[in-house]
Order: C-alpha cells, then structure tokens, then sequence
C-alpha cells in the first residue's frame, strides 16, 4: 500500500461520523462470573449444545449474560483446526470432535443462541490479521458472528478469541482473549472486511479497495 492509500484509510476510519459512535454503543461489563460460570461448565461432562444452553439459561435471565457464557465457553473448549479444509463442521460434529474451522466456530455459536432465543449470523468476508496493508486477498478468509441484543447488533469472532496460530498458521495455541468479543464497529474494521457492506455497521461504508 502506497502512503497515500494509507493515509486516505486513517483518514475514512477517523471520518466515520459521529452518528454511528452514538447508535452503536458497545457496553464496557463485568463479566467475571459469567467467565467463572463457563470455567466450571468446562469441567463438567457437557456433550451437545441443547444441554449446554439448558445450563447457561438455568443459571442466567439476561440475554448479554448467556451470550457471554457460551462465547466464552466454545472460546475454551473448541480448538481451531489448522489441517481442515472441508466444509464446516455441523454444532454436534464441533460438540464431538472439540475442533473446528472458523466456519463452525460461527455455526455453533449460533445454535448456542438459536436455542437461548438471542440472533445470531455467520459474517463471511475478509480478515486482515498478520497481512501487511496493501496486500489484498481474493478469496474470503475469515468469517465471525453478528448477534443482535435488545435491537442492536454486536461483533464478535469467537475464532480468534479462543488463540492464536504460529508458524505460518501450522501450529494453533489455545489462549482466550477478550479484544473479540463485542467488538466497536470502527475497530473491527481494521482486520475484518465483511462482504455484505451492511454489516459493518458504519455510516460511511469503507470498499475492498481501501480496506486493503
């Protein structure tokens, strides 16, 4: 990416109207006991996602709160499988094999919440992680969820939340980070580029050709 190409991307991310900062706010919680809750879930013999769900709604009311139990616990208990190139496991494959491409880490974060009456969609698109600006990709890459809480729509990618890869993606460590989950619209924009515009969340819509 030439210096001019960089400096027009900063300057549409820094452009991004006030208006959308306001229509989207991501709230800032304490989630400590529902991190703990989806700890101890973990240690208990938990084998579909109809039983898991049962749980998280038995112990939590609130919508945001179940979301956070079952993001963090598929975040802890799936591992992203460096080798897959099939298609995307189905939940109970994911649930059986405890491994999964991004693709099923989304299909099983939707049953989860499918099953807790909170929506939830697959975001595929482009992600940007590791790549040097101006190095464009043609083939999607990536895909997280988009989950709608009391009538606003949030980010999250529950994939790069349970680790990270090394060795030029041959190798997957397990470490559970927080930075994805709800994530602000003109944060996400940075790394990831979903191929329904309309699901970024932005009053000014930034195109493949300034995103890369």
């Amino acid at each position: 990416m030439s210096v001019s190409r960089l400096i027009t991307f900063i300057a549409v991310f820094i452009s991004l109207s006030s208006n959308a900062q306001t229509r989207i706010r991501v709230p800032v919680l304490d989630y400590s006991s529902m991190d703990e809750f989806a700890l101890k879930l973990s240690a208990q013999n938990i084998d579909n996602a109809d039983t898991l769900a049962s749980r998280i709604m038995h112990e939590y009311d609130k919508p945001h709160f179940r979301l956070r139990v079952a993001f963090r616990w598929i975040a802890e208990n799936i591992q992203y499988d460096v080798r897959s190139k099939k298609p995307a496991a189905s939940a109970q494959e994911v649930f059986r094999l405890r491994k999964a491409n991004a693709e099923g880490f989304c299909n099983l974060l939707n049953v989860l919440c499918a099953k807790m009456k909170i929506q939830s969609e697959t975001v595929p698109g482009f992600l940007r992680k590791g790549l040097l600006p101006g190095k464009s990709l043609k083939k999607m890459n990536h895909c997280w969820n988009t989950v709608k809480l009391y009538n606003k729509w949030y980010l999250l990618d529950v994939t790069l939340a349970s680790g990270f890869t090394e060795k030029k993606g041959r190798v997957f460590t397990k470490r559970f980070n927080d930075m994805y989950y709800a994530l602000h619209p003109r944060q996400i924009i940075l790394t990831h580029l979903p191929m329904n515009s309309s699901r970024q969340y932005l009053d000014t819509i930034v195109d493949r050709k300034t995103f890369f």
